[in-house]
């Protein structure tokens, strides 16, 4: 599955991939890549809040390193 937003807002990113993370313990993120596209990885930390070590996997696109609008991807599997 794949959770993507047009938002670079924390709360609604990595934090509801943080809830998804603990509400399925099957729940597991893949790291992947977007060719052609500089990213960054998520927030493992956010006022304060703490993330799943794991959300660093997802992917941020900044508008000031693609000269494009912001963008975040998860990329979310069911673990074997």
């Amino acid at each position: 599955m794949v959770y993507a937003t047009c938002s670079l807002s924390p709360e609604e990113n990595e934090e509801n991939v943080n809830a998804l993370l603990r509400a399925r313990a099957k729940a597991e993120l893949l790291t992947f890549d977007v060719p052609g596209i500089y990213t960054r990885p998520g927030v493992a930390e956010w006022r304060g809040r703490r993330f799943d070590w794991s959300v660093a996997k997802t992917i941020r696109i900044y508008p000031h390193d693609n000269d494009a609008e912001g963008f975040f991807i998860a990329k979310v599997a069911k673990a074997k």
